[in-house]
């Protein structure tokens, strides 16, 4: 992408060498920075503005799905009636999304803007995080996520529930374009004073809309203007990029019914025992494998 400090010499060219023979030719073009030329300290009224018009996402992009379980917890109820329990557990993950300009504007200042993340995000509307349009330093946000699950789990009679949380997460590769729009003018100090107007109206220092000088750019092939266009008077210029990252999108609870003895290795398990029964006397009852009388 040419910088605009390109395309309006290469239109400076054209004007004093082609349009304007008799200019002798061109001191300078200057359009977001006036400030670069003192003899226009006067005239900065005219210099170029630009203004952030807004960020499109690709609305072809989709999330990628992922998961993850924590909190795994197997019930062993071992009594003849149906135990009640109460399932809590709470996890973190990680919201980070970062914003990175891969083609950017050369247009001779910066320009930073505030943007909302991709609606397939489904963030809050007042997410705010910071583009560049002008520079290929990513901007990186990264926030921590809290979820918690308390759900009530009944375990039958001798029976085993497992029951664990289950985050959902969602990554992003987004892509997206965004437009900055120029408006006012270039200013062109010709070495010999010139009449643009053709009405006896000489001067050597001329502003012309800058959408003009897109035109007269593309119109007559003067140099590679892609990534911006005209728009009337005024012009518009592209910077594309990309939105990347991820985070949790939702939780639940899993519950399934094992059968008997299946929890194990790193799983929790909580056992619901039957209490021993008891001989009259409150003694504990004695095993015994007597032998077997001849």
């Amino acid at each position: 992408m040419a910088s605009l400090q390109e395309i309006t010499d290469a239109w400076g060219d054209w004007m004093a060498n082609t349009q304007y023979p008799d200019s002798g030719g061109y001191w300078y073009t200057a359009s977001t920075d006036y400030s670069s030329q003192s003899s226009l300290d006067a005239y900065h009224q005219h210099q170029v503005g630009v203004k952030f018009l807004g960020i499109q996402y690709d609305p072809a992009s989709v999330p990628t799905p992922g998961s993850f379980n924590t909190g795994d917890v197997v019930y062993d109820n071992q009594t003849d009636v149906e135990q009640s329990v109460t399932y809590k557990q709470g996890a973190s993950t990680e919201q980070s999304f970062t914003q990175t300009t891969s083609k950017t504007l050369k247009i001779g200042i910066e320009l930073k803007a505030e943007v909302a993340a991709p609606e397939i995000c489904k963030v809050s509307a007042t997410y705010k995080m910071e583009v560049s349009l002008t520079d290929t330093n990513s901007r990186a946000k990264t926030d921590k996520q809290e979820w918690s699950v308390e759900l009530p789990v009944k375990v039958p009679a001798h029976s085993q529930v497992e029951a664990y949380m289950t985050v959902d997460t969602a990554t992003y590769d987004v892509n997206w374009t965004s437009n900055a729009g120029l408006d006012n003018c270039v200013a062109i100090w010709f070495n010999n004073k010139v009449d643009l107007n053709h009405g006896e109206d000489y001067h050597w220092l001329w502003f012309y809309p800058i959408g003009w000088v897109i035109s007269d750019c593309v119109n007559n092939n003067l140099i590679d203007t892609s990534g911006y266009w005209a728009d009337d008077g005024n012009a518009v210029a592209a910077a594309t990029g990309s939105f990347t990252g991820g985070q949790g999108v939702s939780v639940k609870v899993v519950t399934k019914n094992l059968k008997r003895d299946n929890g194990g290795g790193n799983v929790l398990t909580h056992r619901f025992s039957a209490p021993a029964k008891r001989s009259r006397d409150g003694k504990m009852p004695i095993g015994a494998s007597p032998t077997n009388p001849a």
